[in-house]
């Protein structure tokens, strides 16, 4: 069984605007769960950042044999600049991934071999 819910809000006082999609699904070998979010955050500015930094990105990852569970976390946060009707913006974002998954097998991930045919 599969489900899937959405959540949008924003806020034009604020500047801010939120999206979420969340997965559940339950299926014979695991019970998987994905969550998606994604952030944004609009200021005005004068002027242009010269030191400009990359995005920041964070990974994580995690096993228990005991639970038989598996978690993976990945963000992505940063900035970009845009004009429009002769004004600067600055756009903060923050991009999330969580996944986990519940084996209900004695055995963690199935081999590659079975996962790719």
């Amino acid at each position: 069984m599969r489900q899937v819910f959405y959540r949008k809000r924003h806020s034009l006082k604020n500047r801010h605007k939120m999206m979420s999609i969340c997965e559940t699904s339950d299926e014979q070998d695991c019970k998987t769960s994905v969550r998606k979010h994604f952030i944004y955050v609009v200021s005005k500015e004068d002027n242009i950042d010269q030191n400009i930094n990359p995005p920041r990105i964070d990974i994580k990852k995690y096993f228990n044999t005991k639970t038989r569970e598996e978690r993976f976390h990945f963000r992505v946060k940063g900035y970009f600049y845009i004009s429009r009707e002769a004004a600067l913006l600055k756009v903060r974002f923050c991009h999330s991934l969580k996944i986990s998954i519940v084996w209900k097998s004695k055995e963690l991930s199935p081999k590659k071999s079975v996962t790719l045919t």
